[in-house]
């Protein structure tokens, strides 16, 4: 970690300096000041990470000054430290933001302790912010360049956007992203490629599955003229082109298996030969294979080769399909209906209940391809709000809840609202917000019950 700016500020030139020697001994960078005024401008002049303030300043109070310090500067900690605070002043620098508070006298050796705490703090702030601020970027560039973010807050979706940071910062460790068709492999693969440090190189994506065999070499390493019949000119193939950016092979179970074998080459040597040439050519790519295929099962059938597998294989992230991510559905369903009235150019458009029941039960083969492609027609279809008639839905359907006069001959509505919210906090595996979005309740409605009802 660099080297901690910390400001003294303090009325007392004894203290300060005290102080101040003792923690530069101890690597430190320190700066003093003995008014708000000098302190103010050091901090205009310096970055600095932790100020240790005293309350009482002379015609200056200490914790105007840590509620200016919070509001101007806040990502500075500050340590109070005074000779006559009483609970209540402690009580308030630790509302105002202060990070912890001294009496006088107080050992520097503890002082420092508090120091290196605060320290790790502070790291720990500027990564989750770092964190953040790359996953903003993130999904503004997916937005832009591929049309959609990833999207769900679930624990699945939360460790596959951390896998997806760690790999992108290696320079080019291959990897193999694995689910069912429509599960977005495509959009996890463009997420590598912007979080790394070729974001502004090529993203090259190509299906192996719709290239015909016997145009395969070619299209993948090139060919120099004279290579073949019809060869009259010097081409560059997938990977040369790709170089020092990121080429996706998409369906890579496809590639047949001679392809396999001088992939494999490319991805021991990193160097291509274009058909034809006798002379290699170095090149700098992140090879990113999608599947839905089980490629273990296919090695020891001997349909891939188990080598060009281990080398595909050396960071791998799996997909959960639709089905498995329950608790991502609302979000999914909000953020779908939400594009396609805006792309649509439609008014405001509602899903009544037994639509949005049959949406978060339905078992979606297709995965979220299929999700998108069932609220856009409903989107097309409706005239304000979404029933169940626009959804076109295959294999299980929840069928048309029965009259309430059958569920219950003596009808007990607090019973049956009851009823409504454990059946909709289990569906969103208890999660309070997406309950109260599926009963189209707010968060503290939905609380309030809950209390109600001892849930």
């Amino acid at each position: 970690m660099e080297t901690l700016s910390i400001l003294i500020i303090d009325d007392e030139e004894g203290i300060r300096q005290e102080i101040g020697y003792y923690l530069e001994q101890n690597d430190f960078r320190i700066y003093s000041a003995e008014s708000r005024a000098a302190a103010m401008e050091i901090f205009e002049r310096n970055p600095i990470d932790i100020a240790i303030l005293d309350i009482n300043l002379g015609a200056d109070n200490g914790l105007d000054i840590l509620r200016e310090i919070r509001q101007r500067w806040g990502d500075t900690q500050v340590i109070m430290i005074t000779a006559f605070g009483s609970e209540e002043t402690i009580l308030e620098a630790l509302r105002a933001g202060a990070f912890d508070f001294f009496h006088k006298p107080f050992r520097l050796i503890d002082l420092e302790t508090t120091i290196r705490r605060t320290s790790r703090f502070i790291e720990l702030e500027k990564r989750c912010a770092r964190i953040e601020k790359d996953n903003d970027i993130l999904q503004t560039q997916l937005r832009r360049t591929y049309g959609h973010p990833i999207i769900g807050d679930g624990q699945h979706i939360q460790e596959v956007k951390a896998l997806i940071g760690k790999v992108a910062s290696t320079p080019s460790t291959s990897v193999l992203v694995t689910g069912e068709s429509g599960t977005g492999k495509e959009l996890i693969a463009h997420s590598i490629h912007l979080l790394s440090n070729r974001k502004n190189q090529l993203f090259y994506p190509i299906n192996c599955s719709s290239i015909p065999e016997h145009l395969f070499e070619s299209e993948l390493f090139g060919h120099v003229r004279g290579a073949f019949t019809g060869a009259d000119h010097d081409k560059i193939g997938w990977i040369q082109a790709a170089s020092h950016g990121t080429l996706v092979l998409d369906e890579i179970a496809d590639m047949p298996l001679t392809m396999q074998t001088k992939l494999l080459r490319v991805l021991e040597t990193g160097t291509v030969t274009p058909v034809g040439a006798r002379k290699e050519i170095p090149v700098d790519v992140r090879f990113i294979a999608l599947t839905n295929r089980n490629l273990q099962a296919m090695v020891q059938e001997g349909s891939f080769r188990l080598d060009l597998y281990y080398r595909l294989n050396r960071f791998q992230i799996h997909l959960k399909p639709l089905r498995e991510r329950a608790d991502d559905l609302p979000q999914l369903i909000e953020y779908y209906l939400d594009y396609f009235l805006k792309k649509l150019r439609k008014p405001i458009c509602k899903i009544d209940t037994y639509a949005r029941q049959s949406l978060i039960e339905y078992t979606y083969p297709g995965n979220v391809r299929e999700l998108r492609n069932i609220l856009e027609r409903a989107v097309i279809l409706c005239d304000g709000v979404i029933s169940r008639k626009h959804l076109t839905l295959s294999g299980e359907f929840p069928q048309e809840p029965r009259s309430t006069s059958t569920l219950n001959d003596n009808l007990d509505l607090e019973q049956l609202e009851k009823n409504a919210i454990c059946e909709a906090l289990k569906r969103t595996g208890n999660n309070k917000s997406q309950a109260a979005r599926l009963l189209n309740i707010t968060w503290f409605a939905l609380d309030r019950r809950m209390k109600k009802y001892g849930l």
